[in-house]
């Protein structure tokens, strides 16, 4: 659960276990949740625990398709256990930018042949029951002695009564203090 989802990432996991006649190229498509976005510097592969710092490759398509092949894995005839670890991030989730979101579901889909996985995944975030922002005023790119508030009230539609009775009225007070020469 998060206060926001700025810089936020998930991270996904595949584990594979190969037969001791495997050597062909292993080919793995990873369907990606919508509006994510796919982080190639966050992506490893491991061969039975030993990282691999070659002969794979990663490549996300524009459909956000990530397509994982691995290579020359089995020079001893021997079956073996693949890990791929990677992230997407949601922080460019137009979904977000509601401000009443409160929770995203993010589902993913591999594919190895004829095997295939899927996950969900779903993001909690805190929906504050009043937000204010300002913003200082400009003309002609010079600043002025104006600001703009903007005050969001309950985004979540949560009762926000005194006593959780459904009341029609509450009451906001807003404090405007500034410092001595402004």
């Amino acid at each position: 659960k998060y206060d926001s989802v700025s810089g936020k990432k998930l991270h996904y996991r595949l584990l594979l276990t190969t037969a001791a006649g495997d050597s062909d190229d292993i080919i793995i498509t990873d369907t990606l949740p919508k509006n994510t976005t796919y982080k190639p510097n966050d992506t490893d592969v491991y061969l039975d625990e030993v990282k691999l710092t070659g002969g794979w490759t990663a490549v996300c398509d524009a459909d956000g398709v990530l397509h994982i092949t691995i290579s020359g894995y089995n020079t001893d005839g021997k079956a073996h256990q693949i890990k791929v670890h990677y992230s997407v991030s949601i922080s460019d989730d137009p979904n977000w930018k509601d401000l009443a979101a409160s929770q995203i579901t993010y589902t993913n889909y591999a594919k190895w042949g004829t095997l295939h996985a899927e996950t969900s995944t779903t993001v909690t975030k805190d929906v504050k029951p009043l937000t204010k922002t300002g913003e200082q005023l400009y003309v002609n790119n010079q600043p002025t002695n104006r600001v703009r508030y903007t005050v969001f009230v309950n985004p979540g539609k949560v009762d926000l009564s005194q006593y959780g009775d459904g009341a029609q009225t509450i009451l906001l007070e807003d404090k405007l203090s500034a410092s001595a020469g402004a």
